[in-house]
């Protein structure tokens, strides 16, 4: 009896393996490297797709700069 494999899904692992916490990577139509939580294996794999689509077609790609935000309201002072 043959085992069954899982086949691998461009793009999309798990950051932690066993987490069960599934990331996309990708990269956009300048060449640029992107990283994205998904979620479920299922939802990753969608996503994925999503994106690589929206990058194709060159629209603009959703930024994440949470850490700038961070970064910006810590140093920012009131007098």
């Amino acid at each position: 009896m043959k085992e069954r494999r899982e086949s691998k899904a461009r793009g999309v692992f798990e950051k932690v393996p066993g987490s069960r916490v599934w990331w996309i990577v990708y990269y956009d139509q300048f060449g640029k490297r992107h990283r994205e939580k998904a979620g479920t294996k299922s939802a990753a794999i969608k996503l994925y797709g999503k994106r690589k689509q929206q990058a194709l077609e060159g629209k603009k790609l959703p930024s994440y700069s949470g850490d700038h935000r961070l970064i910006s309201a810590s140093c920012s002072t009131t007098r």
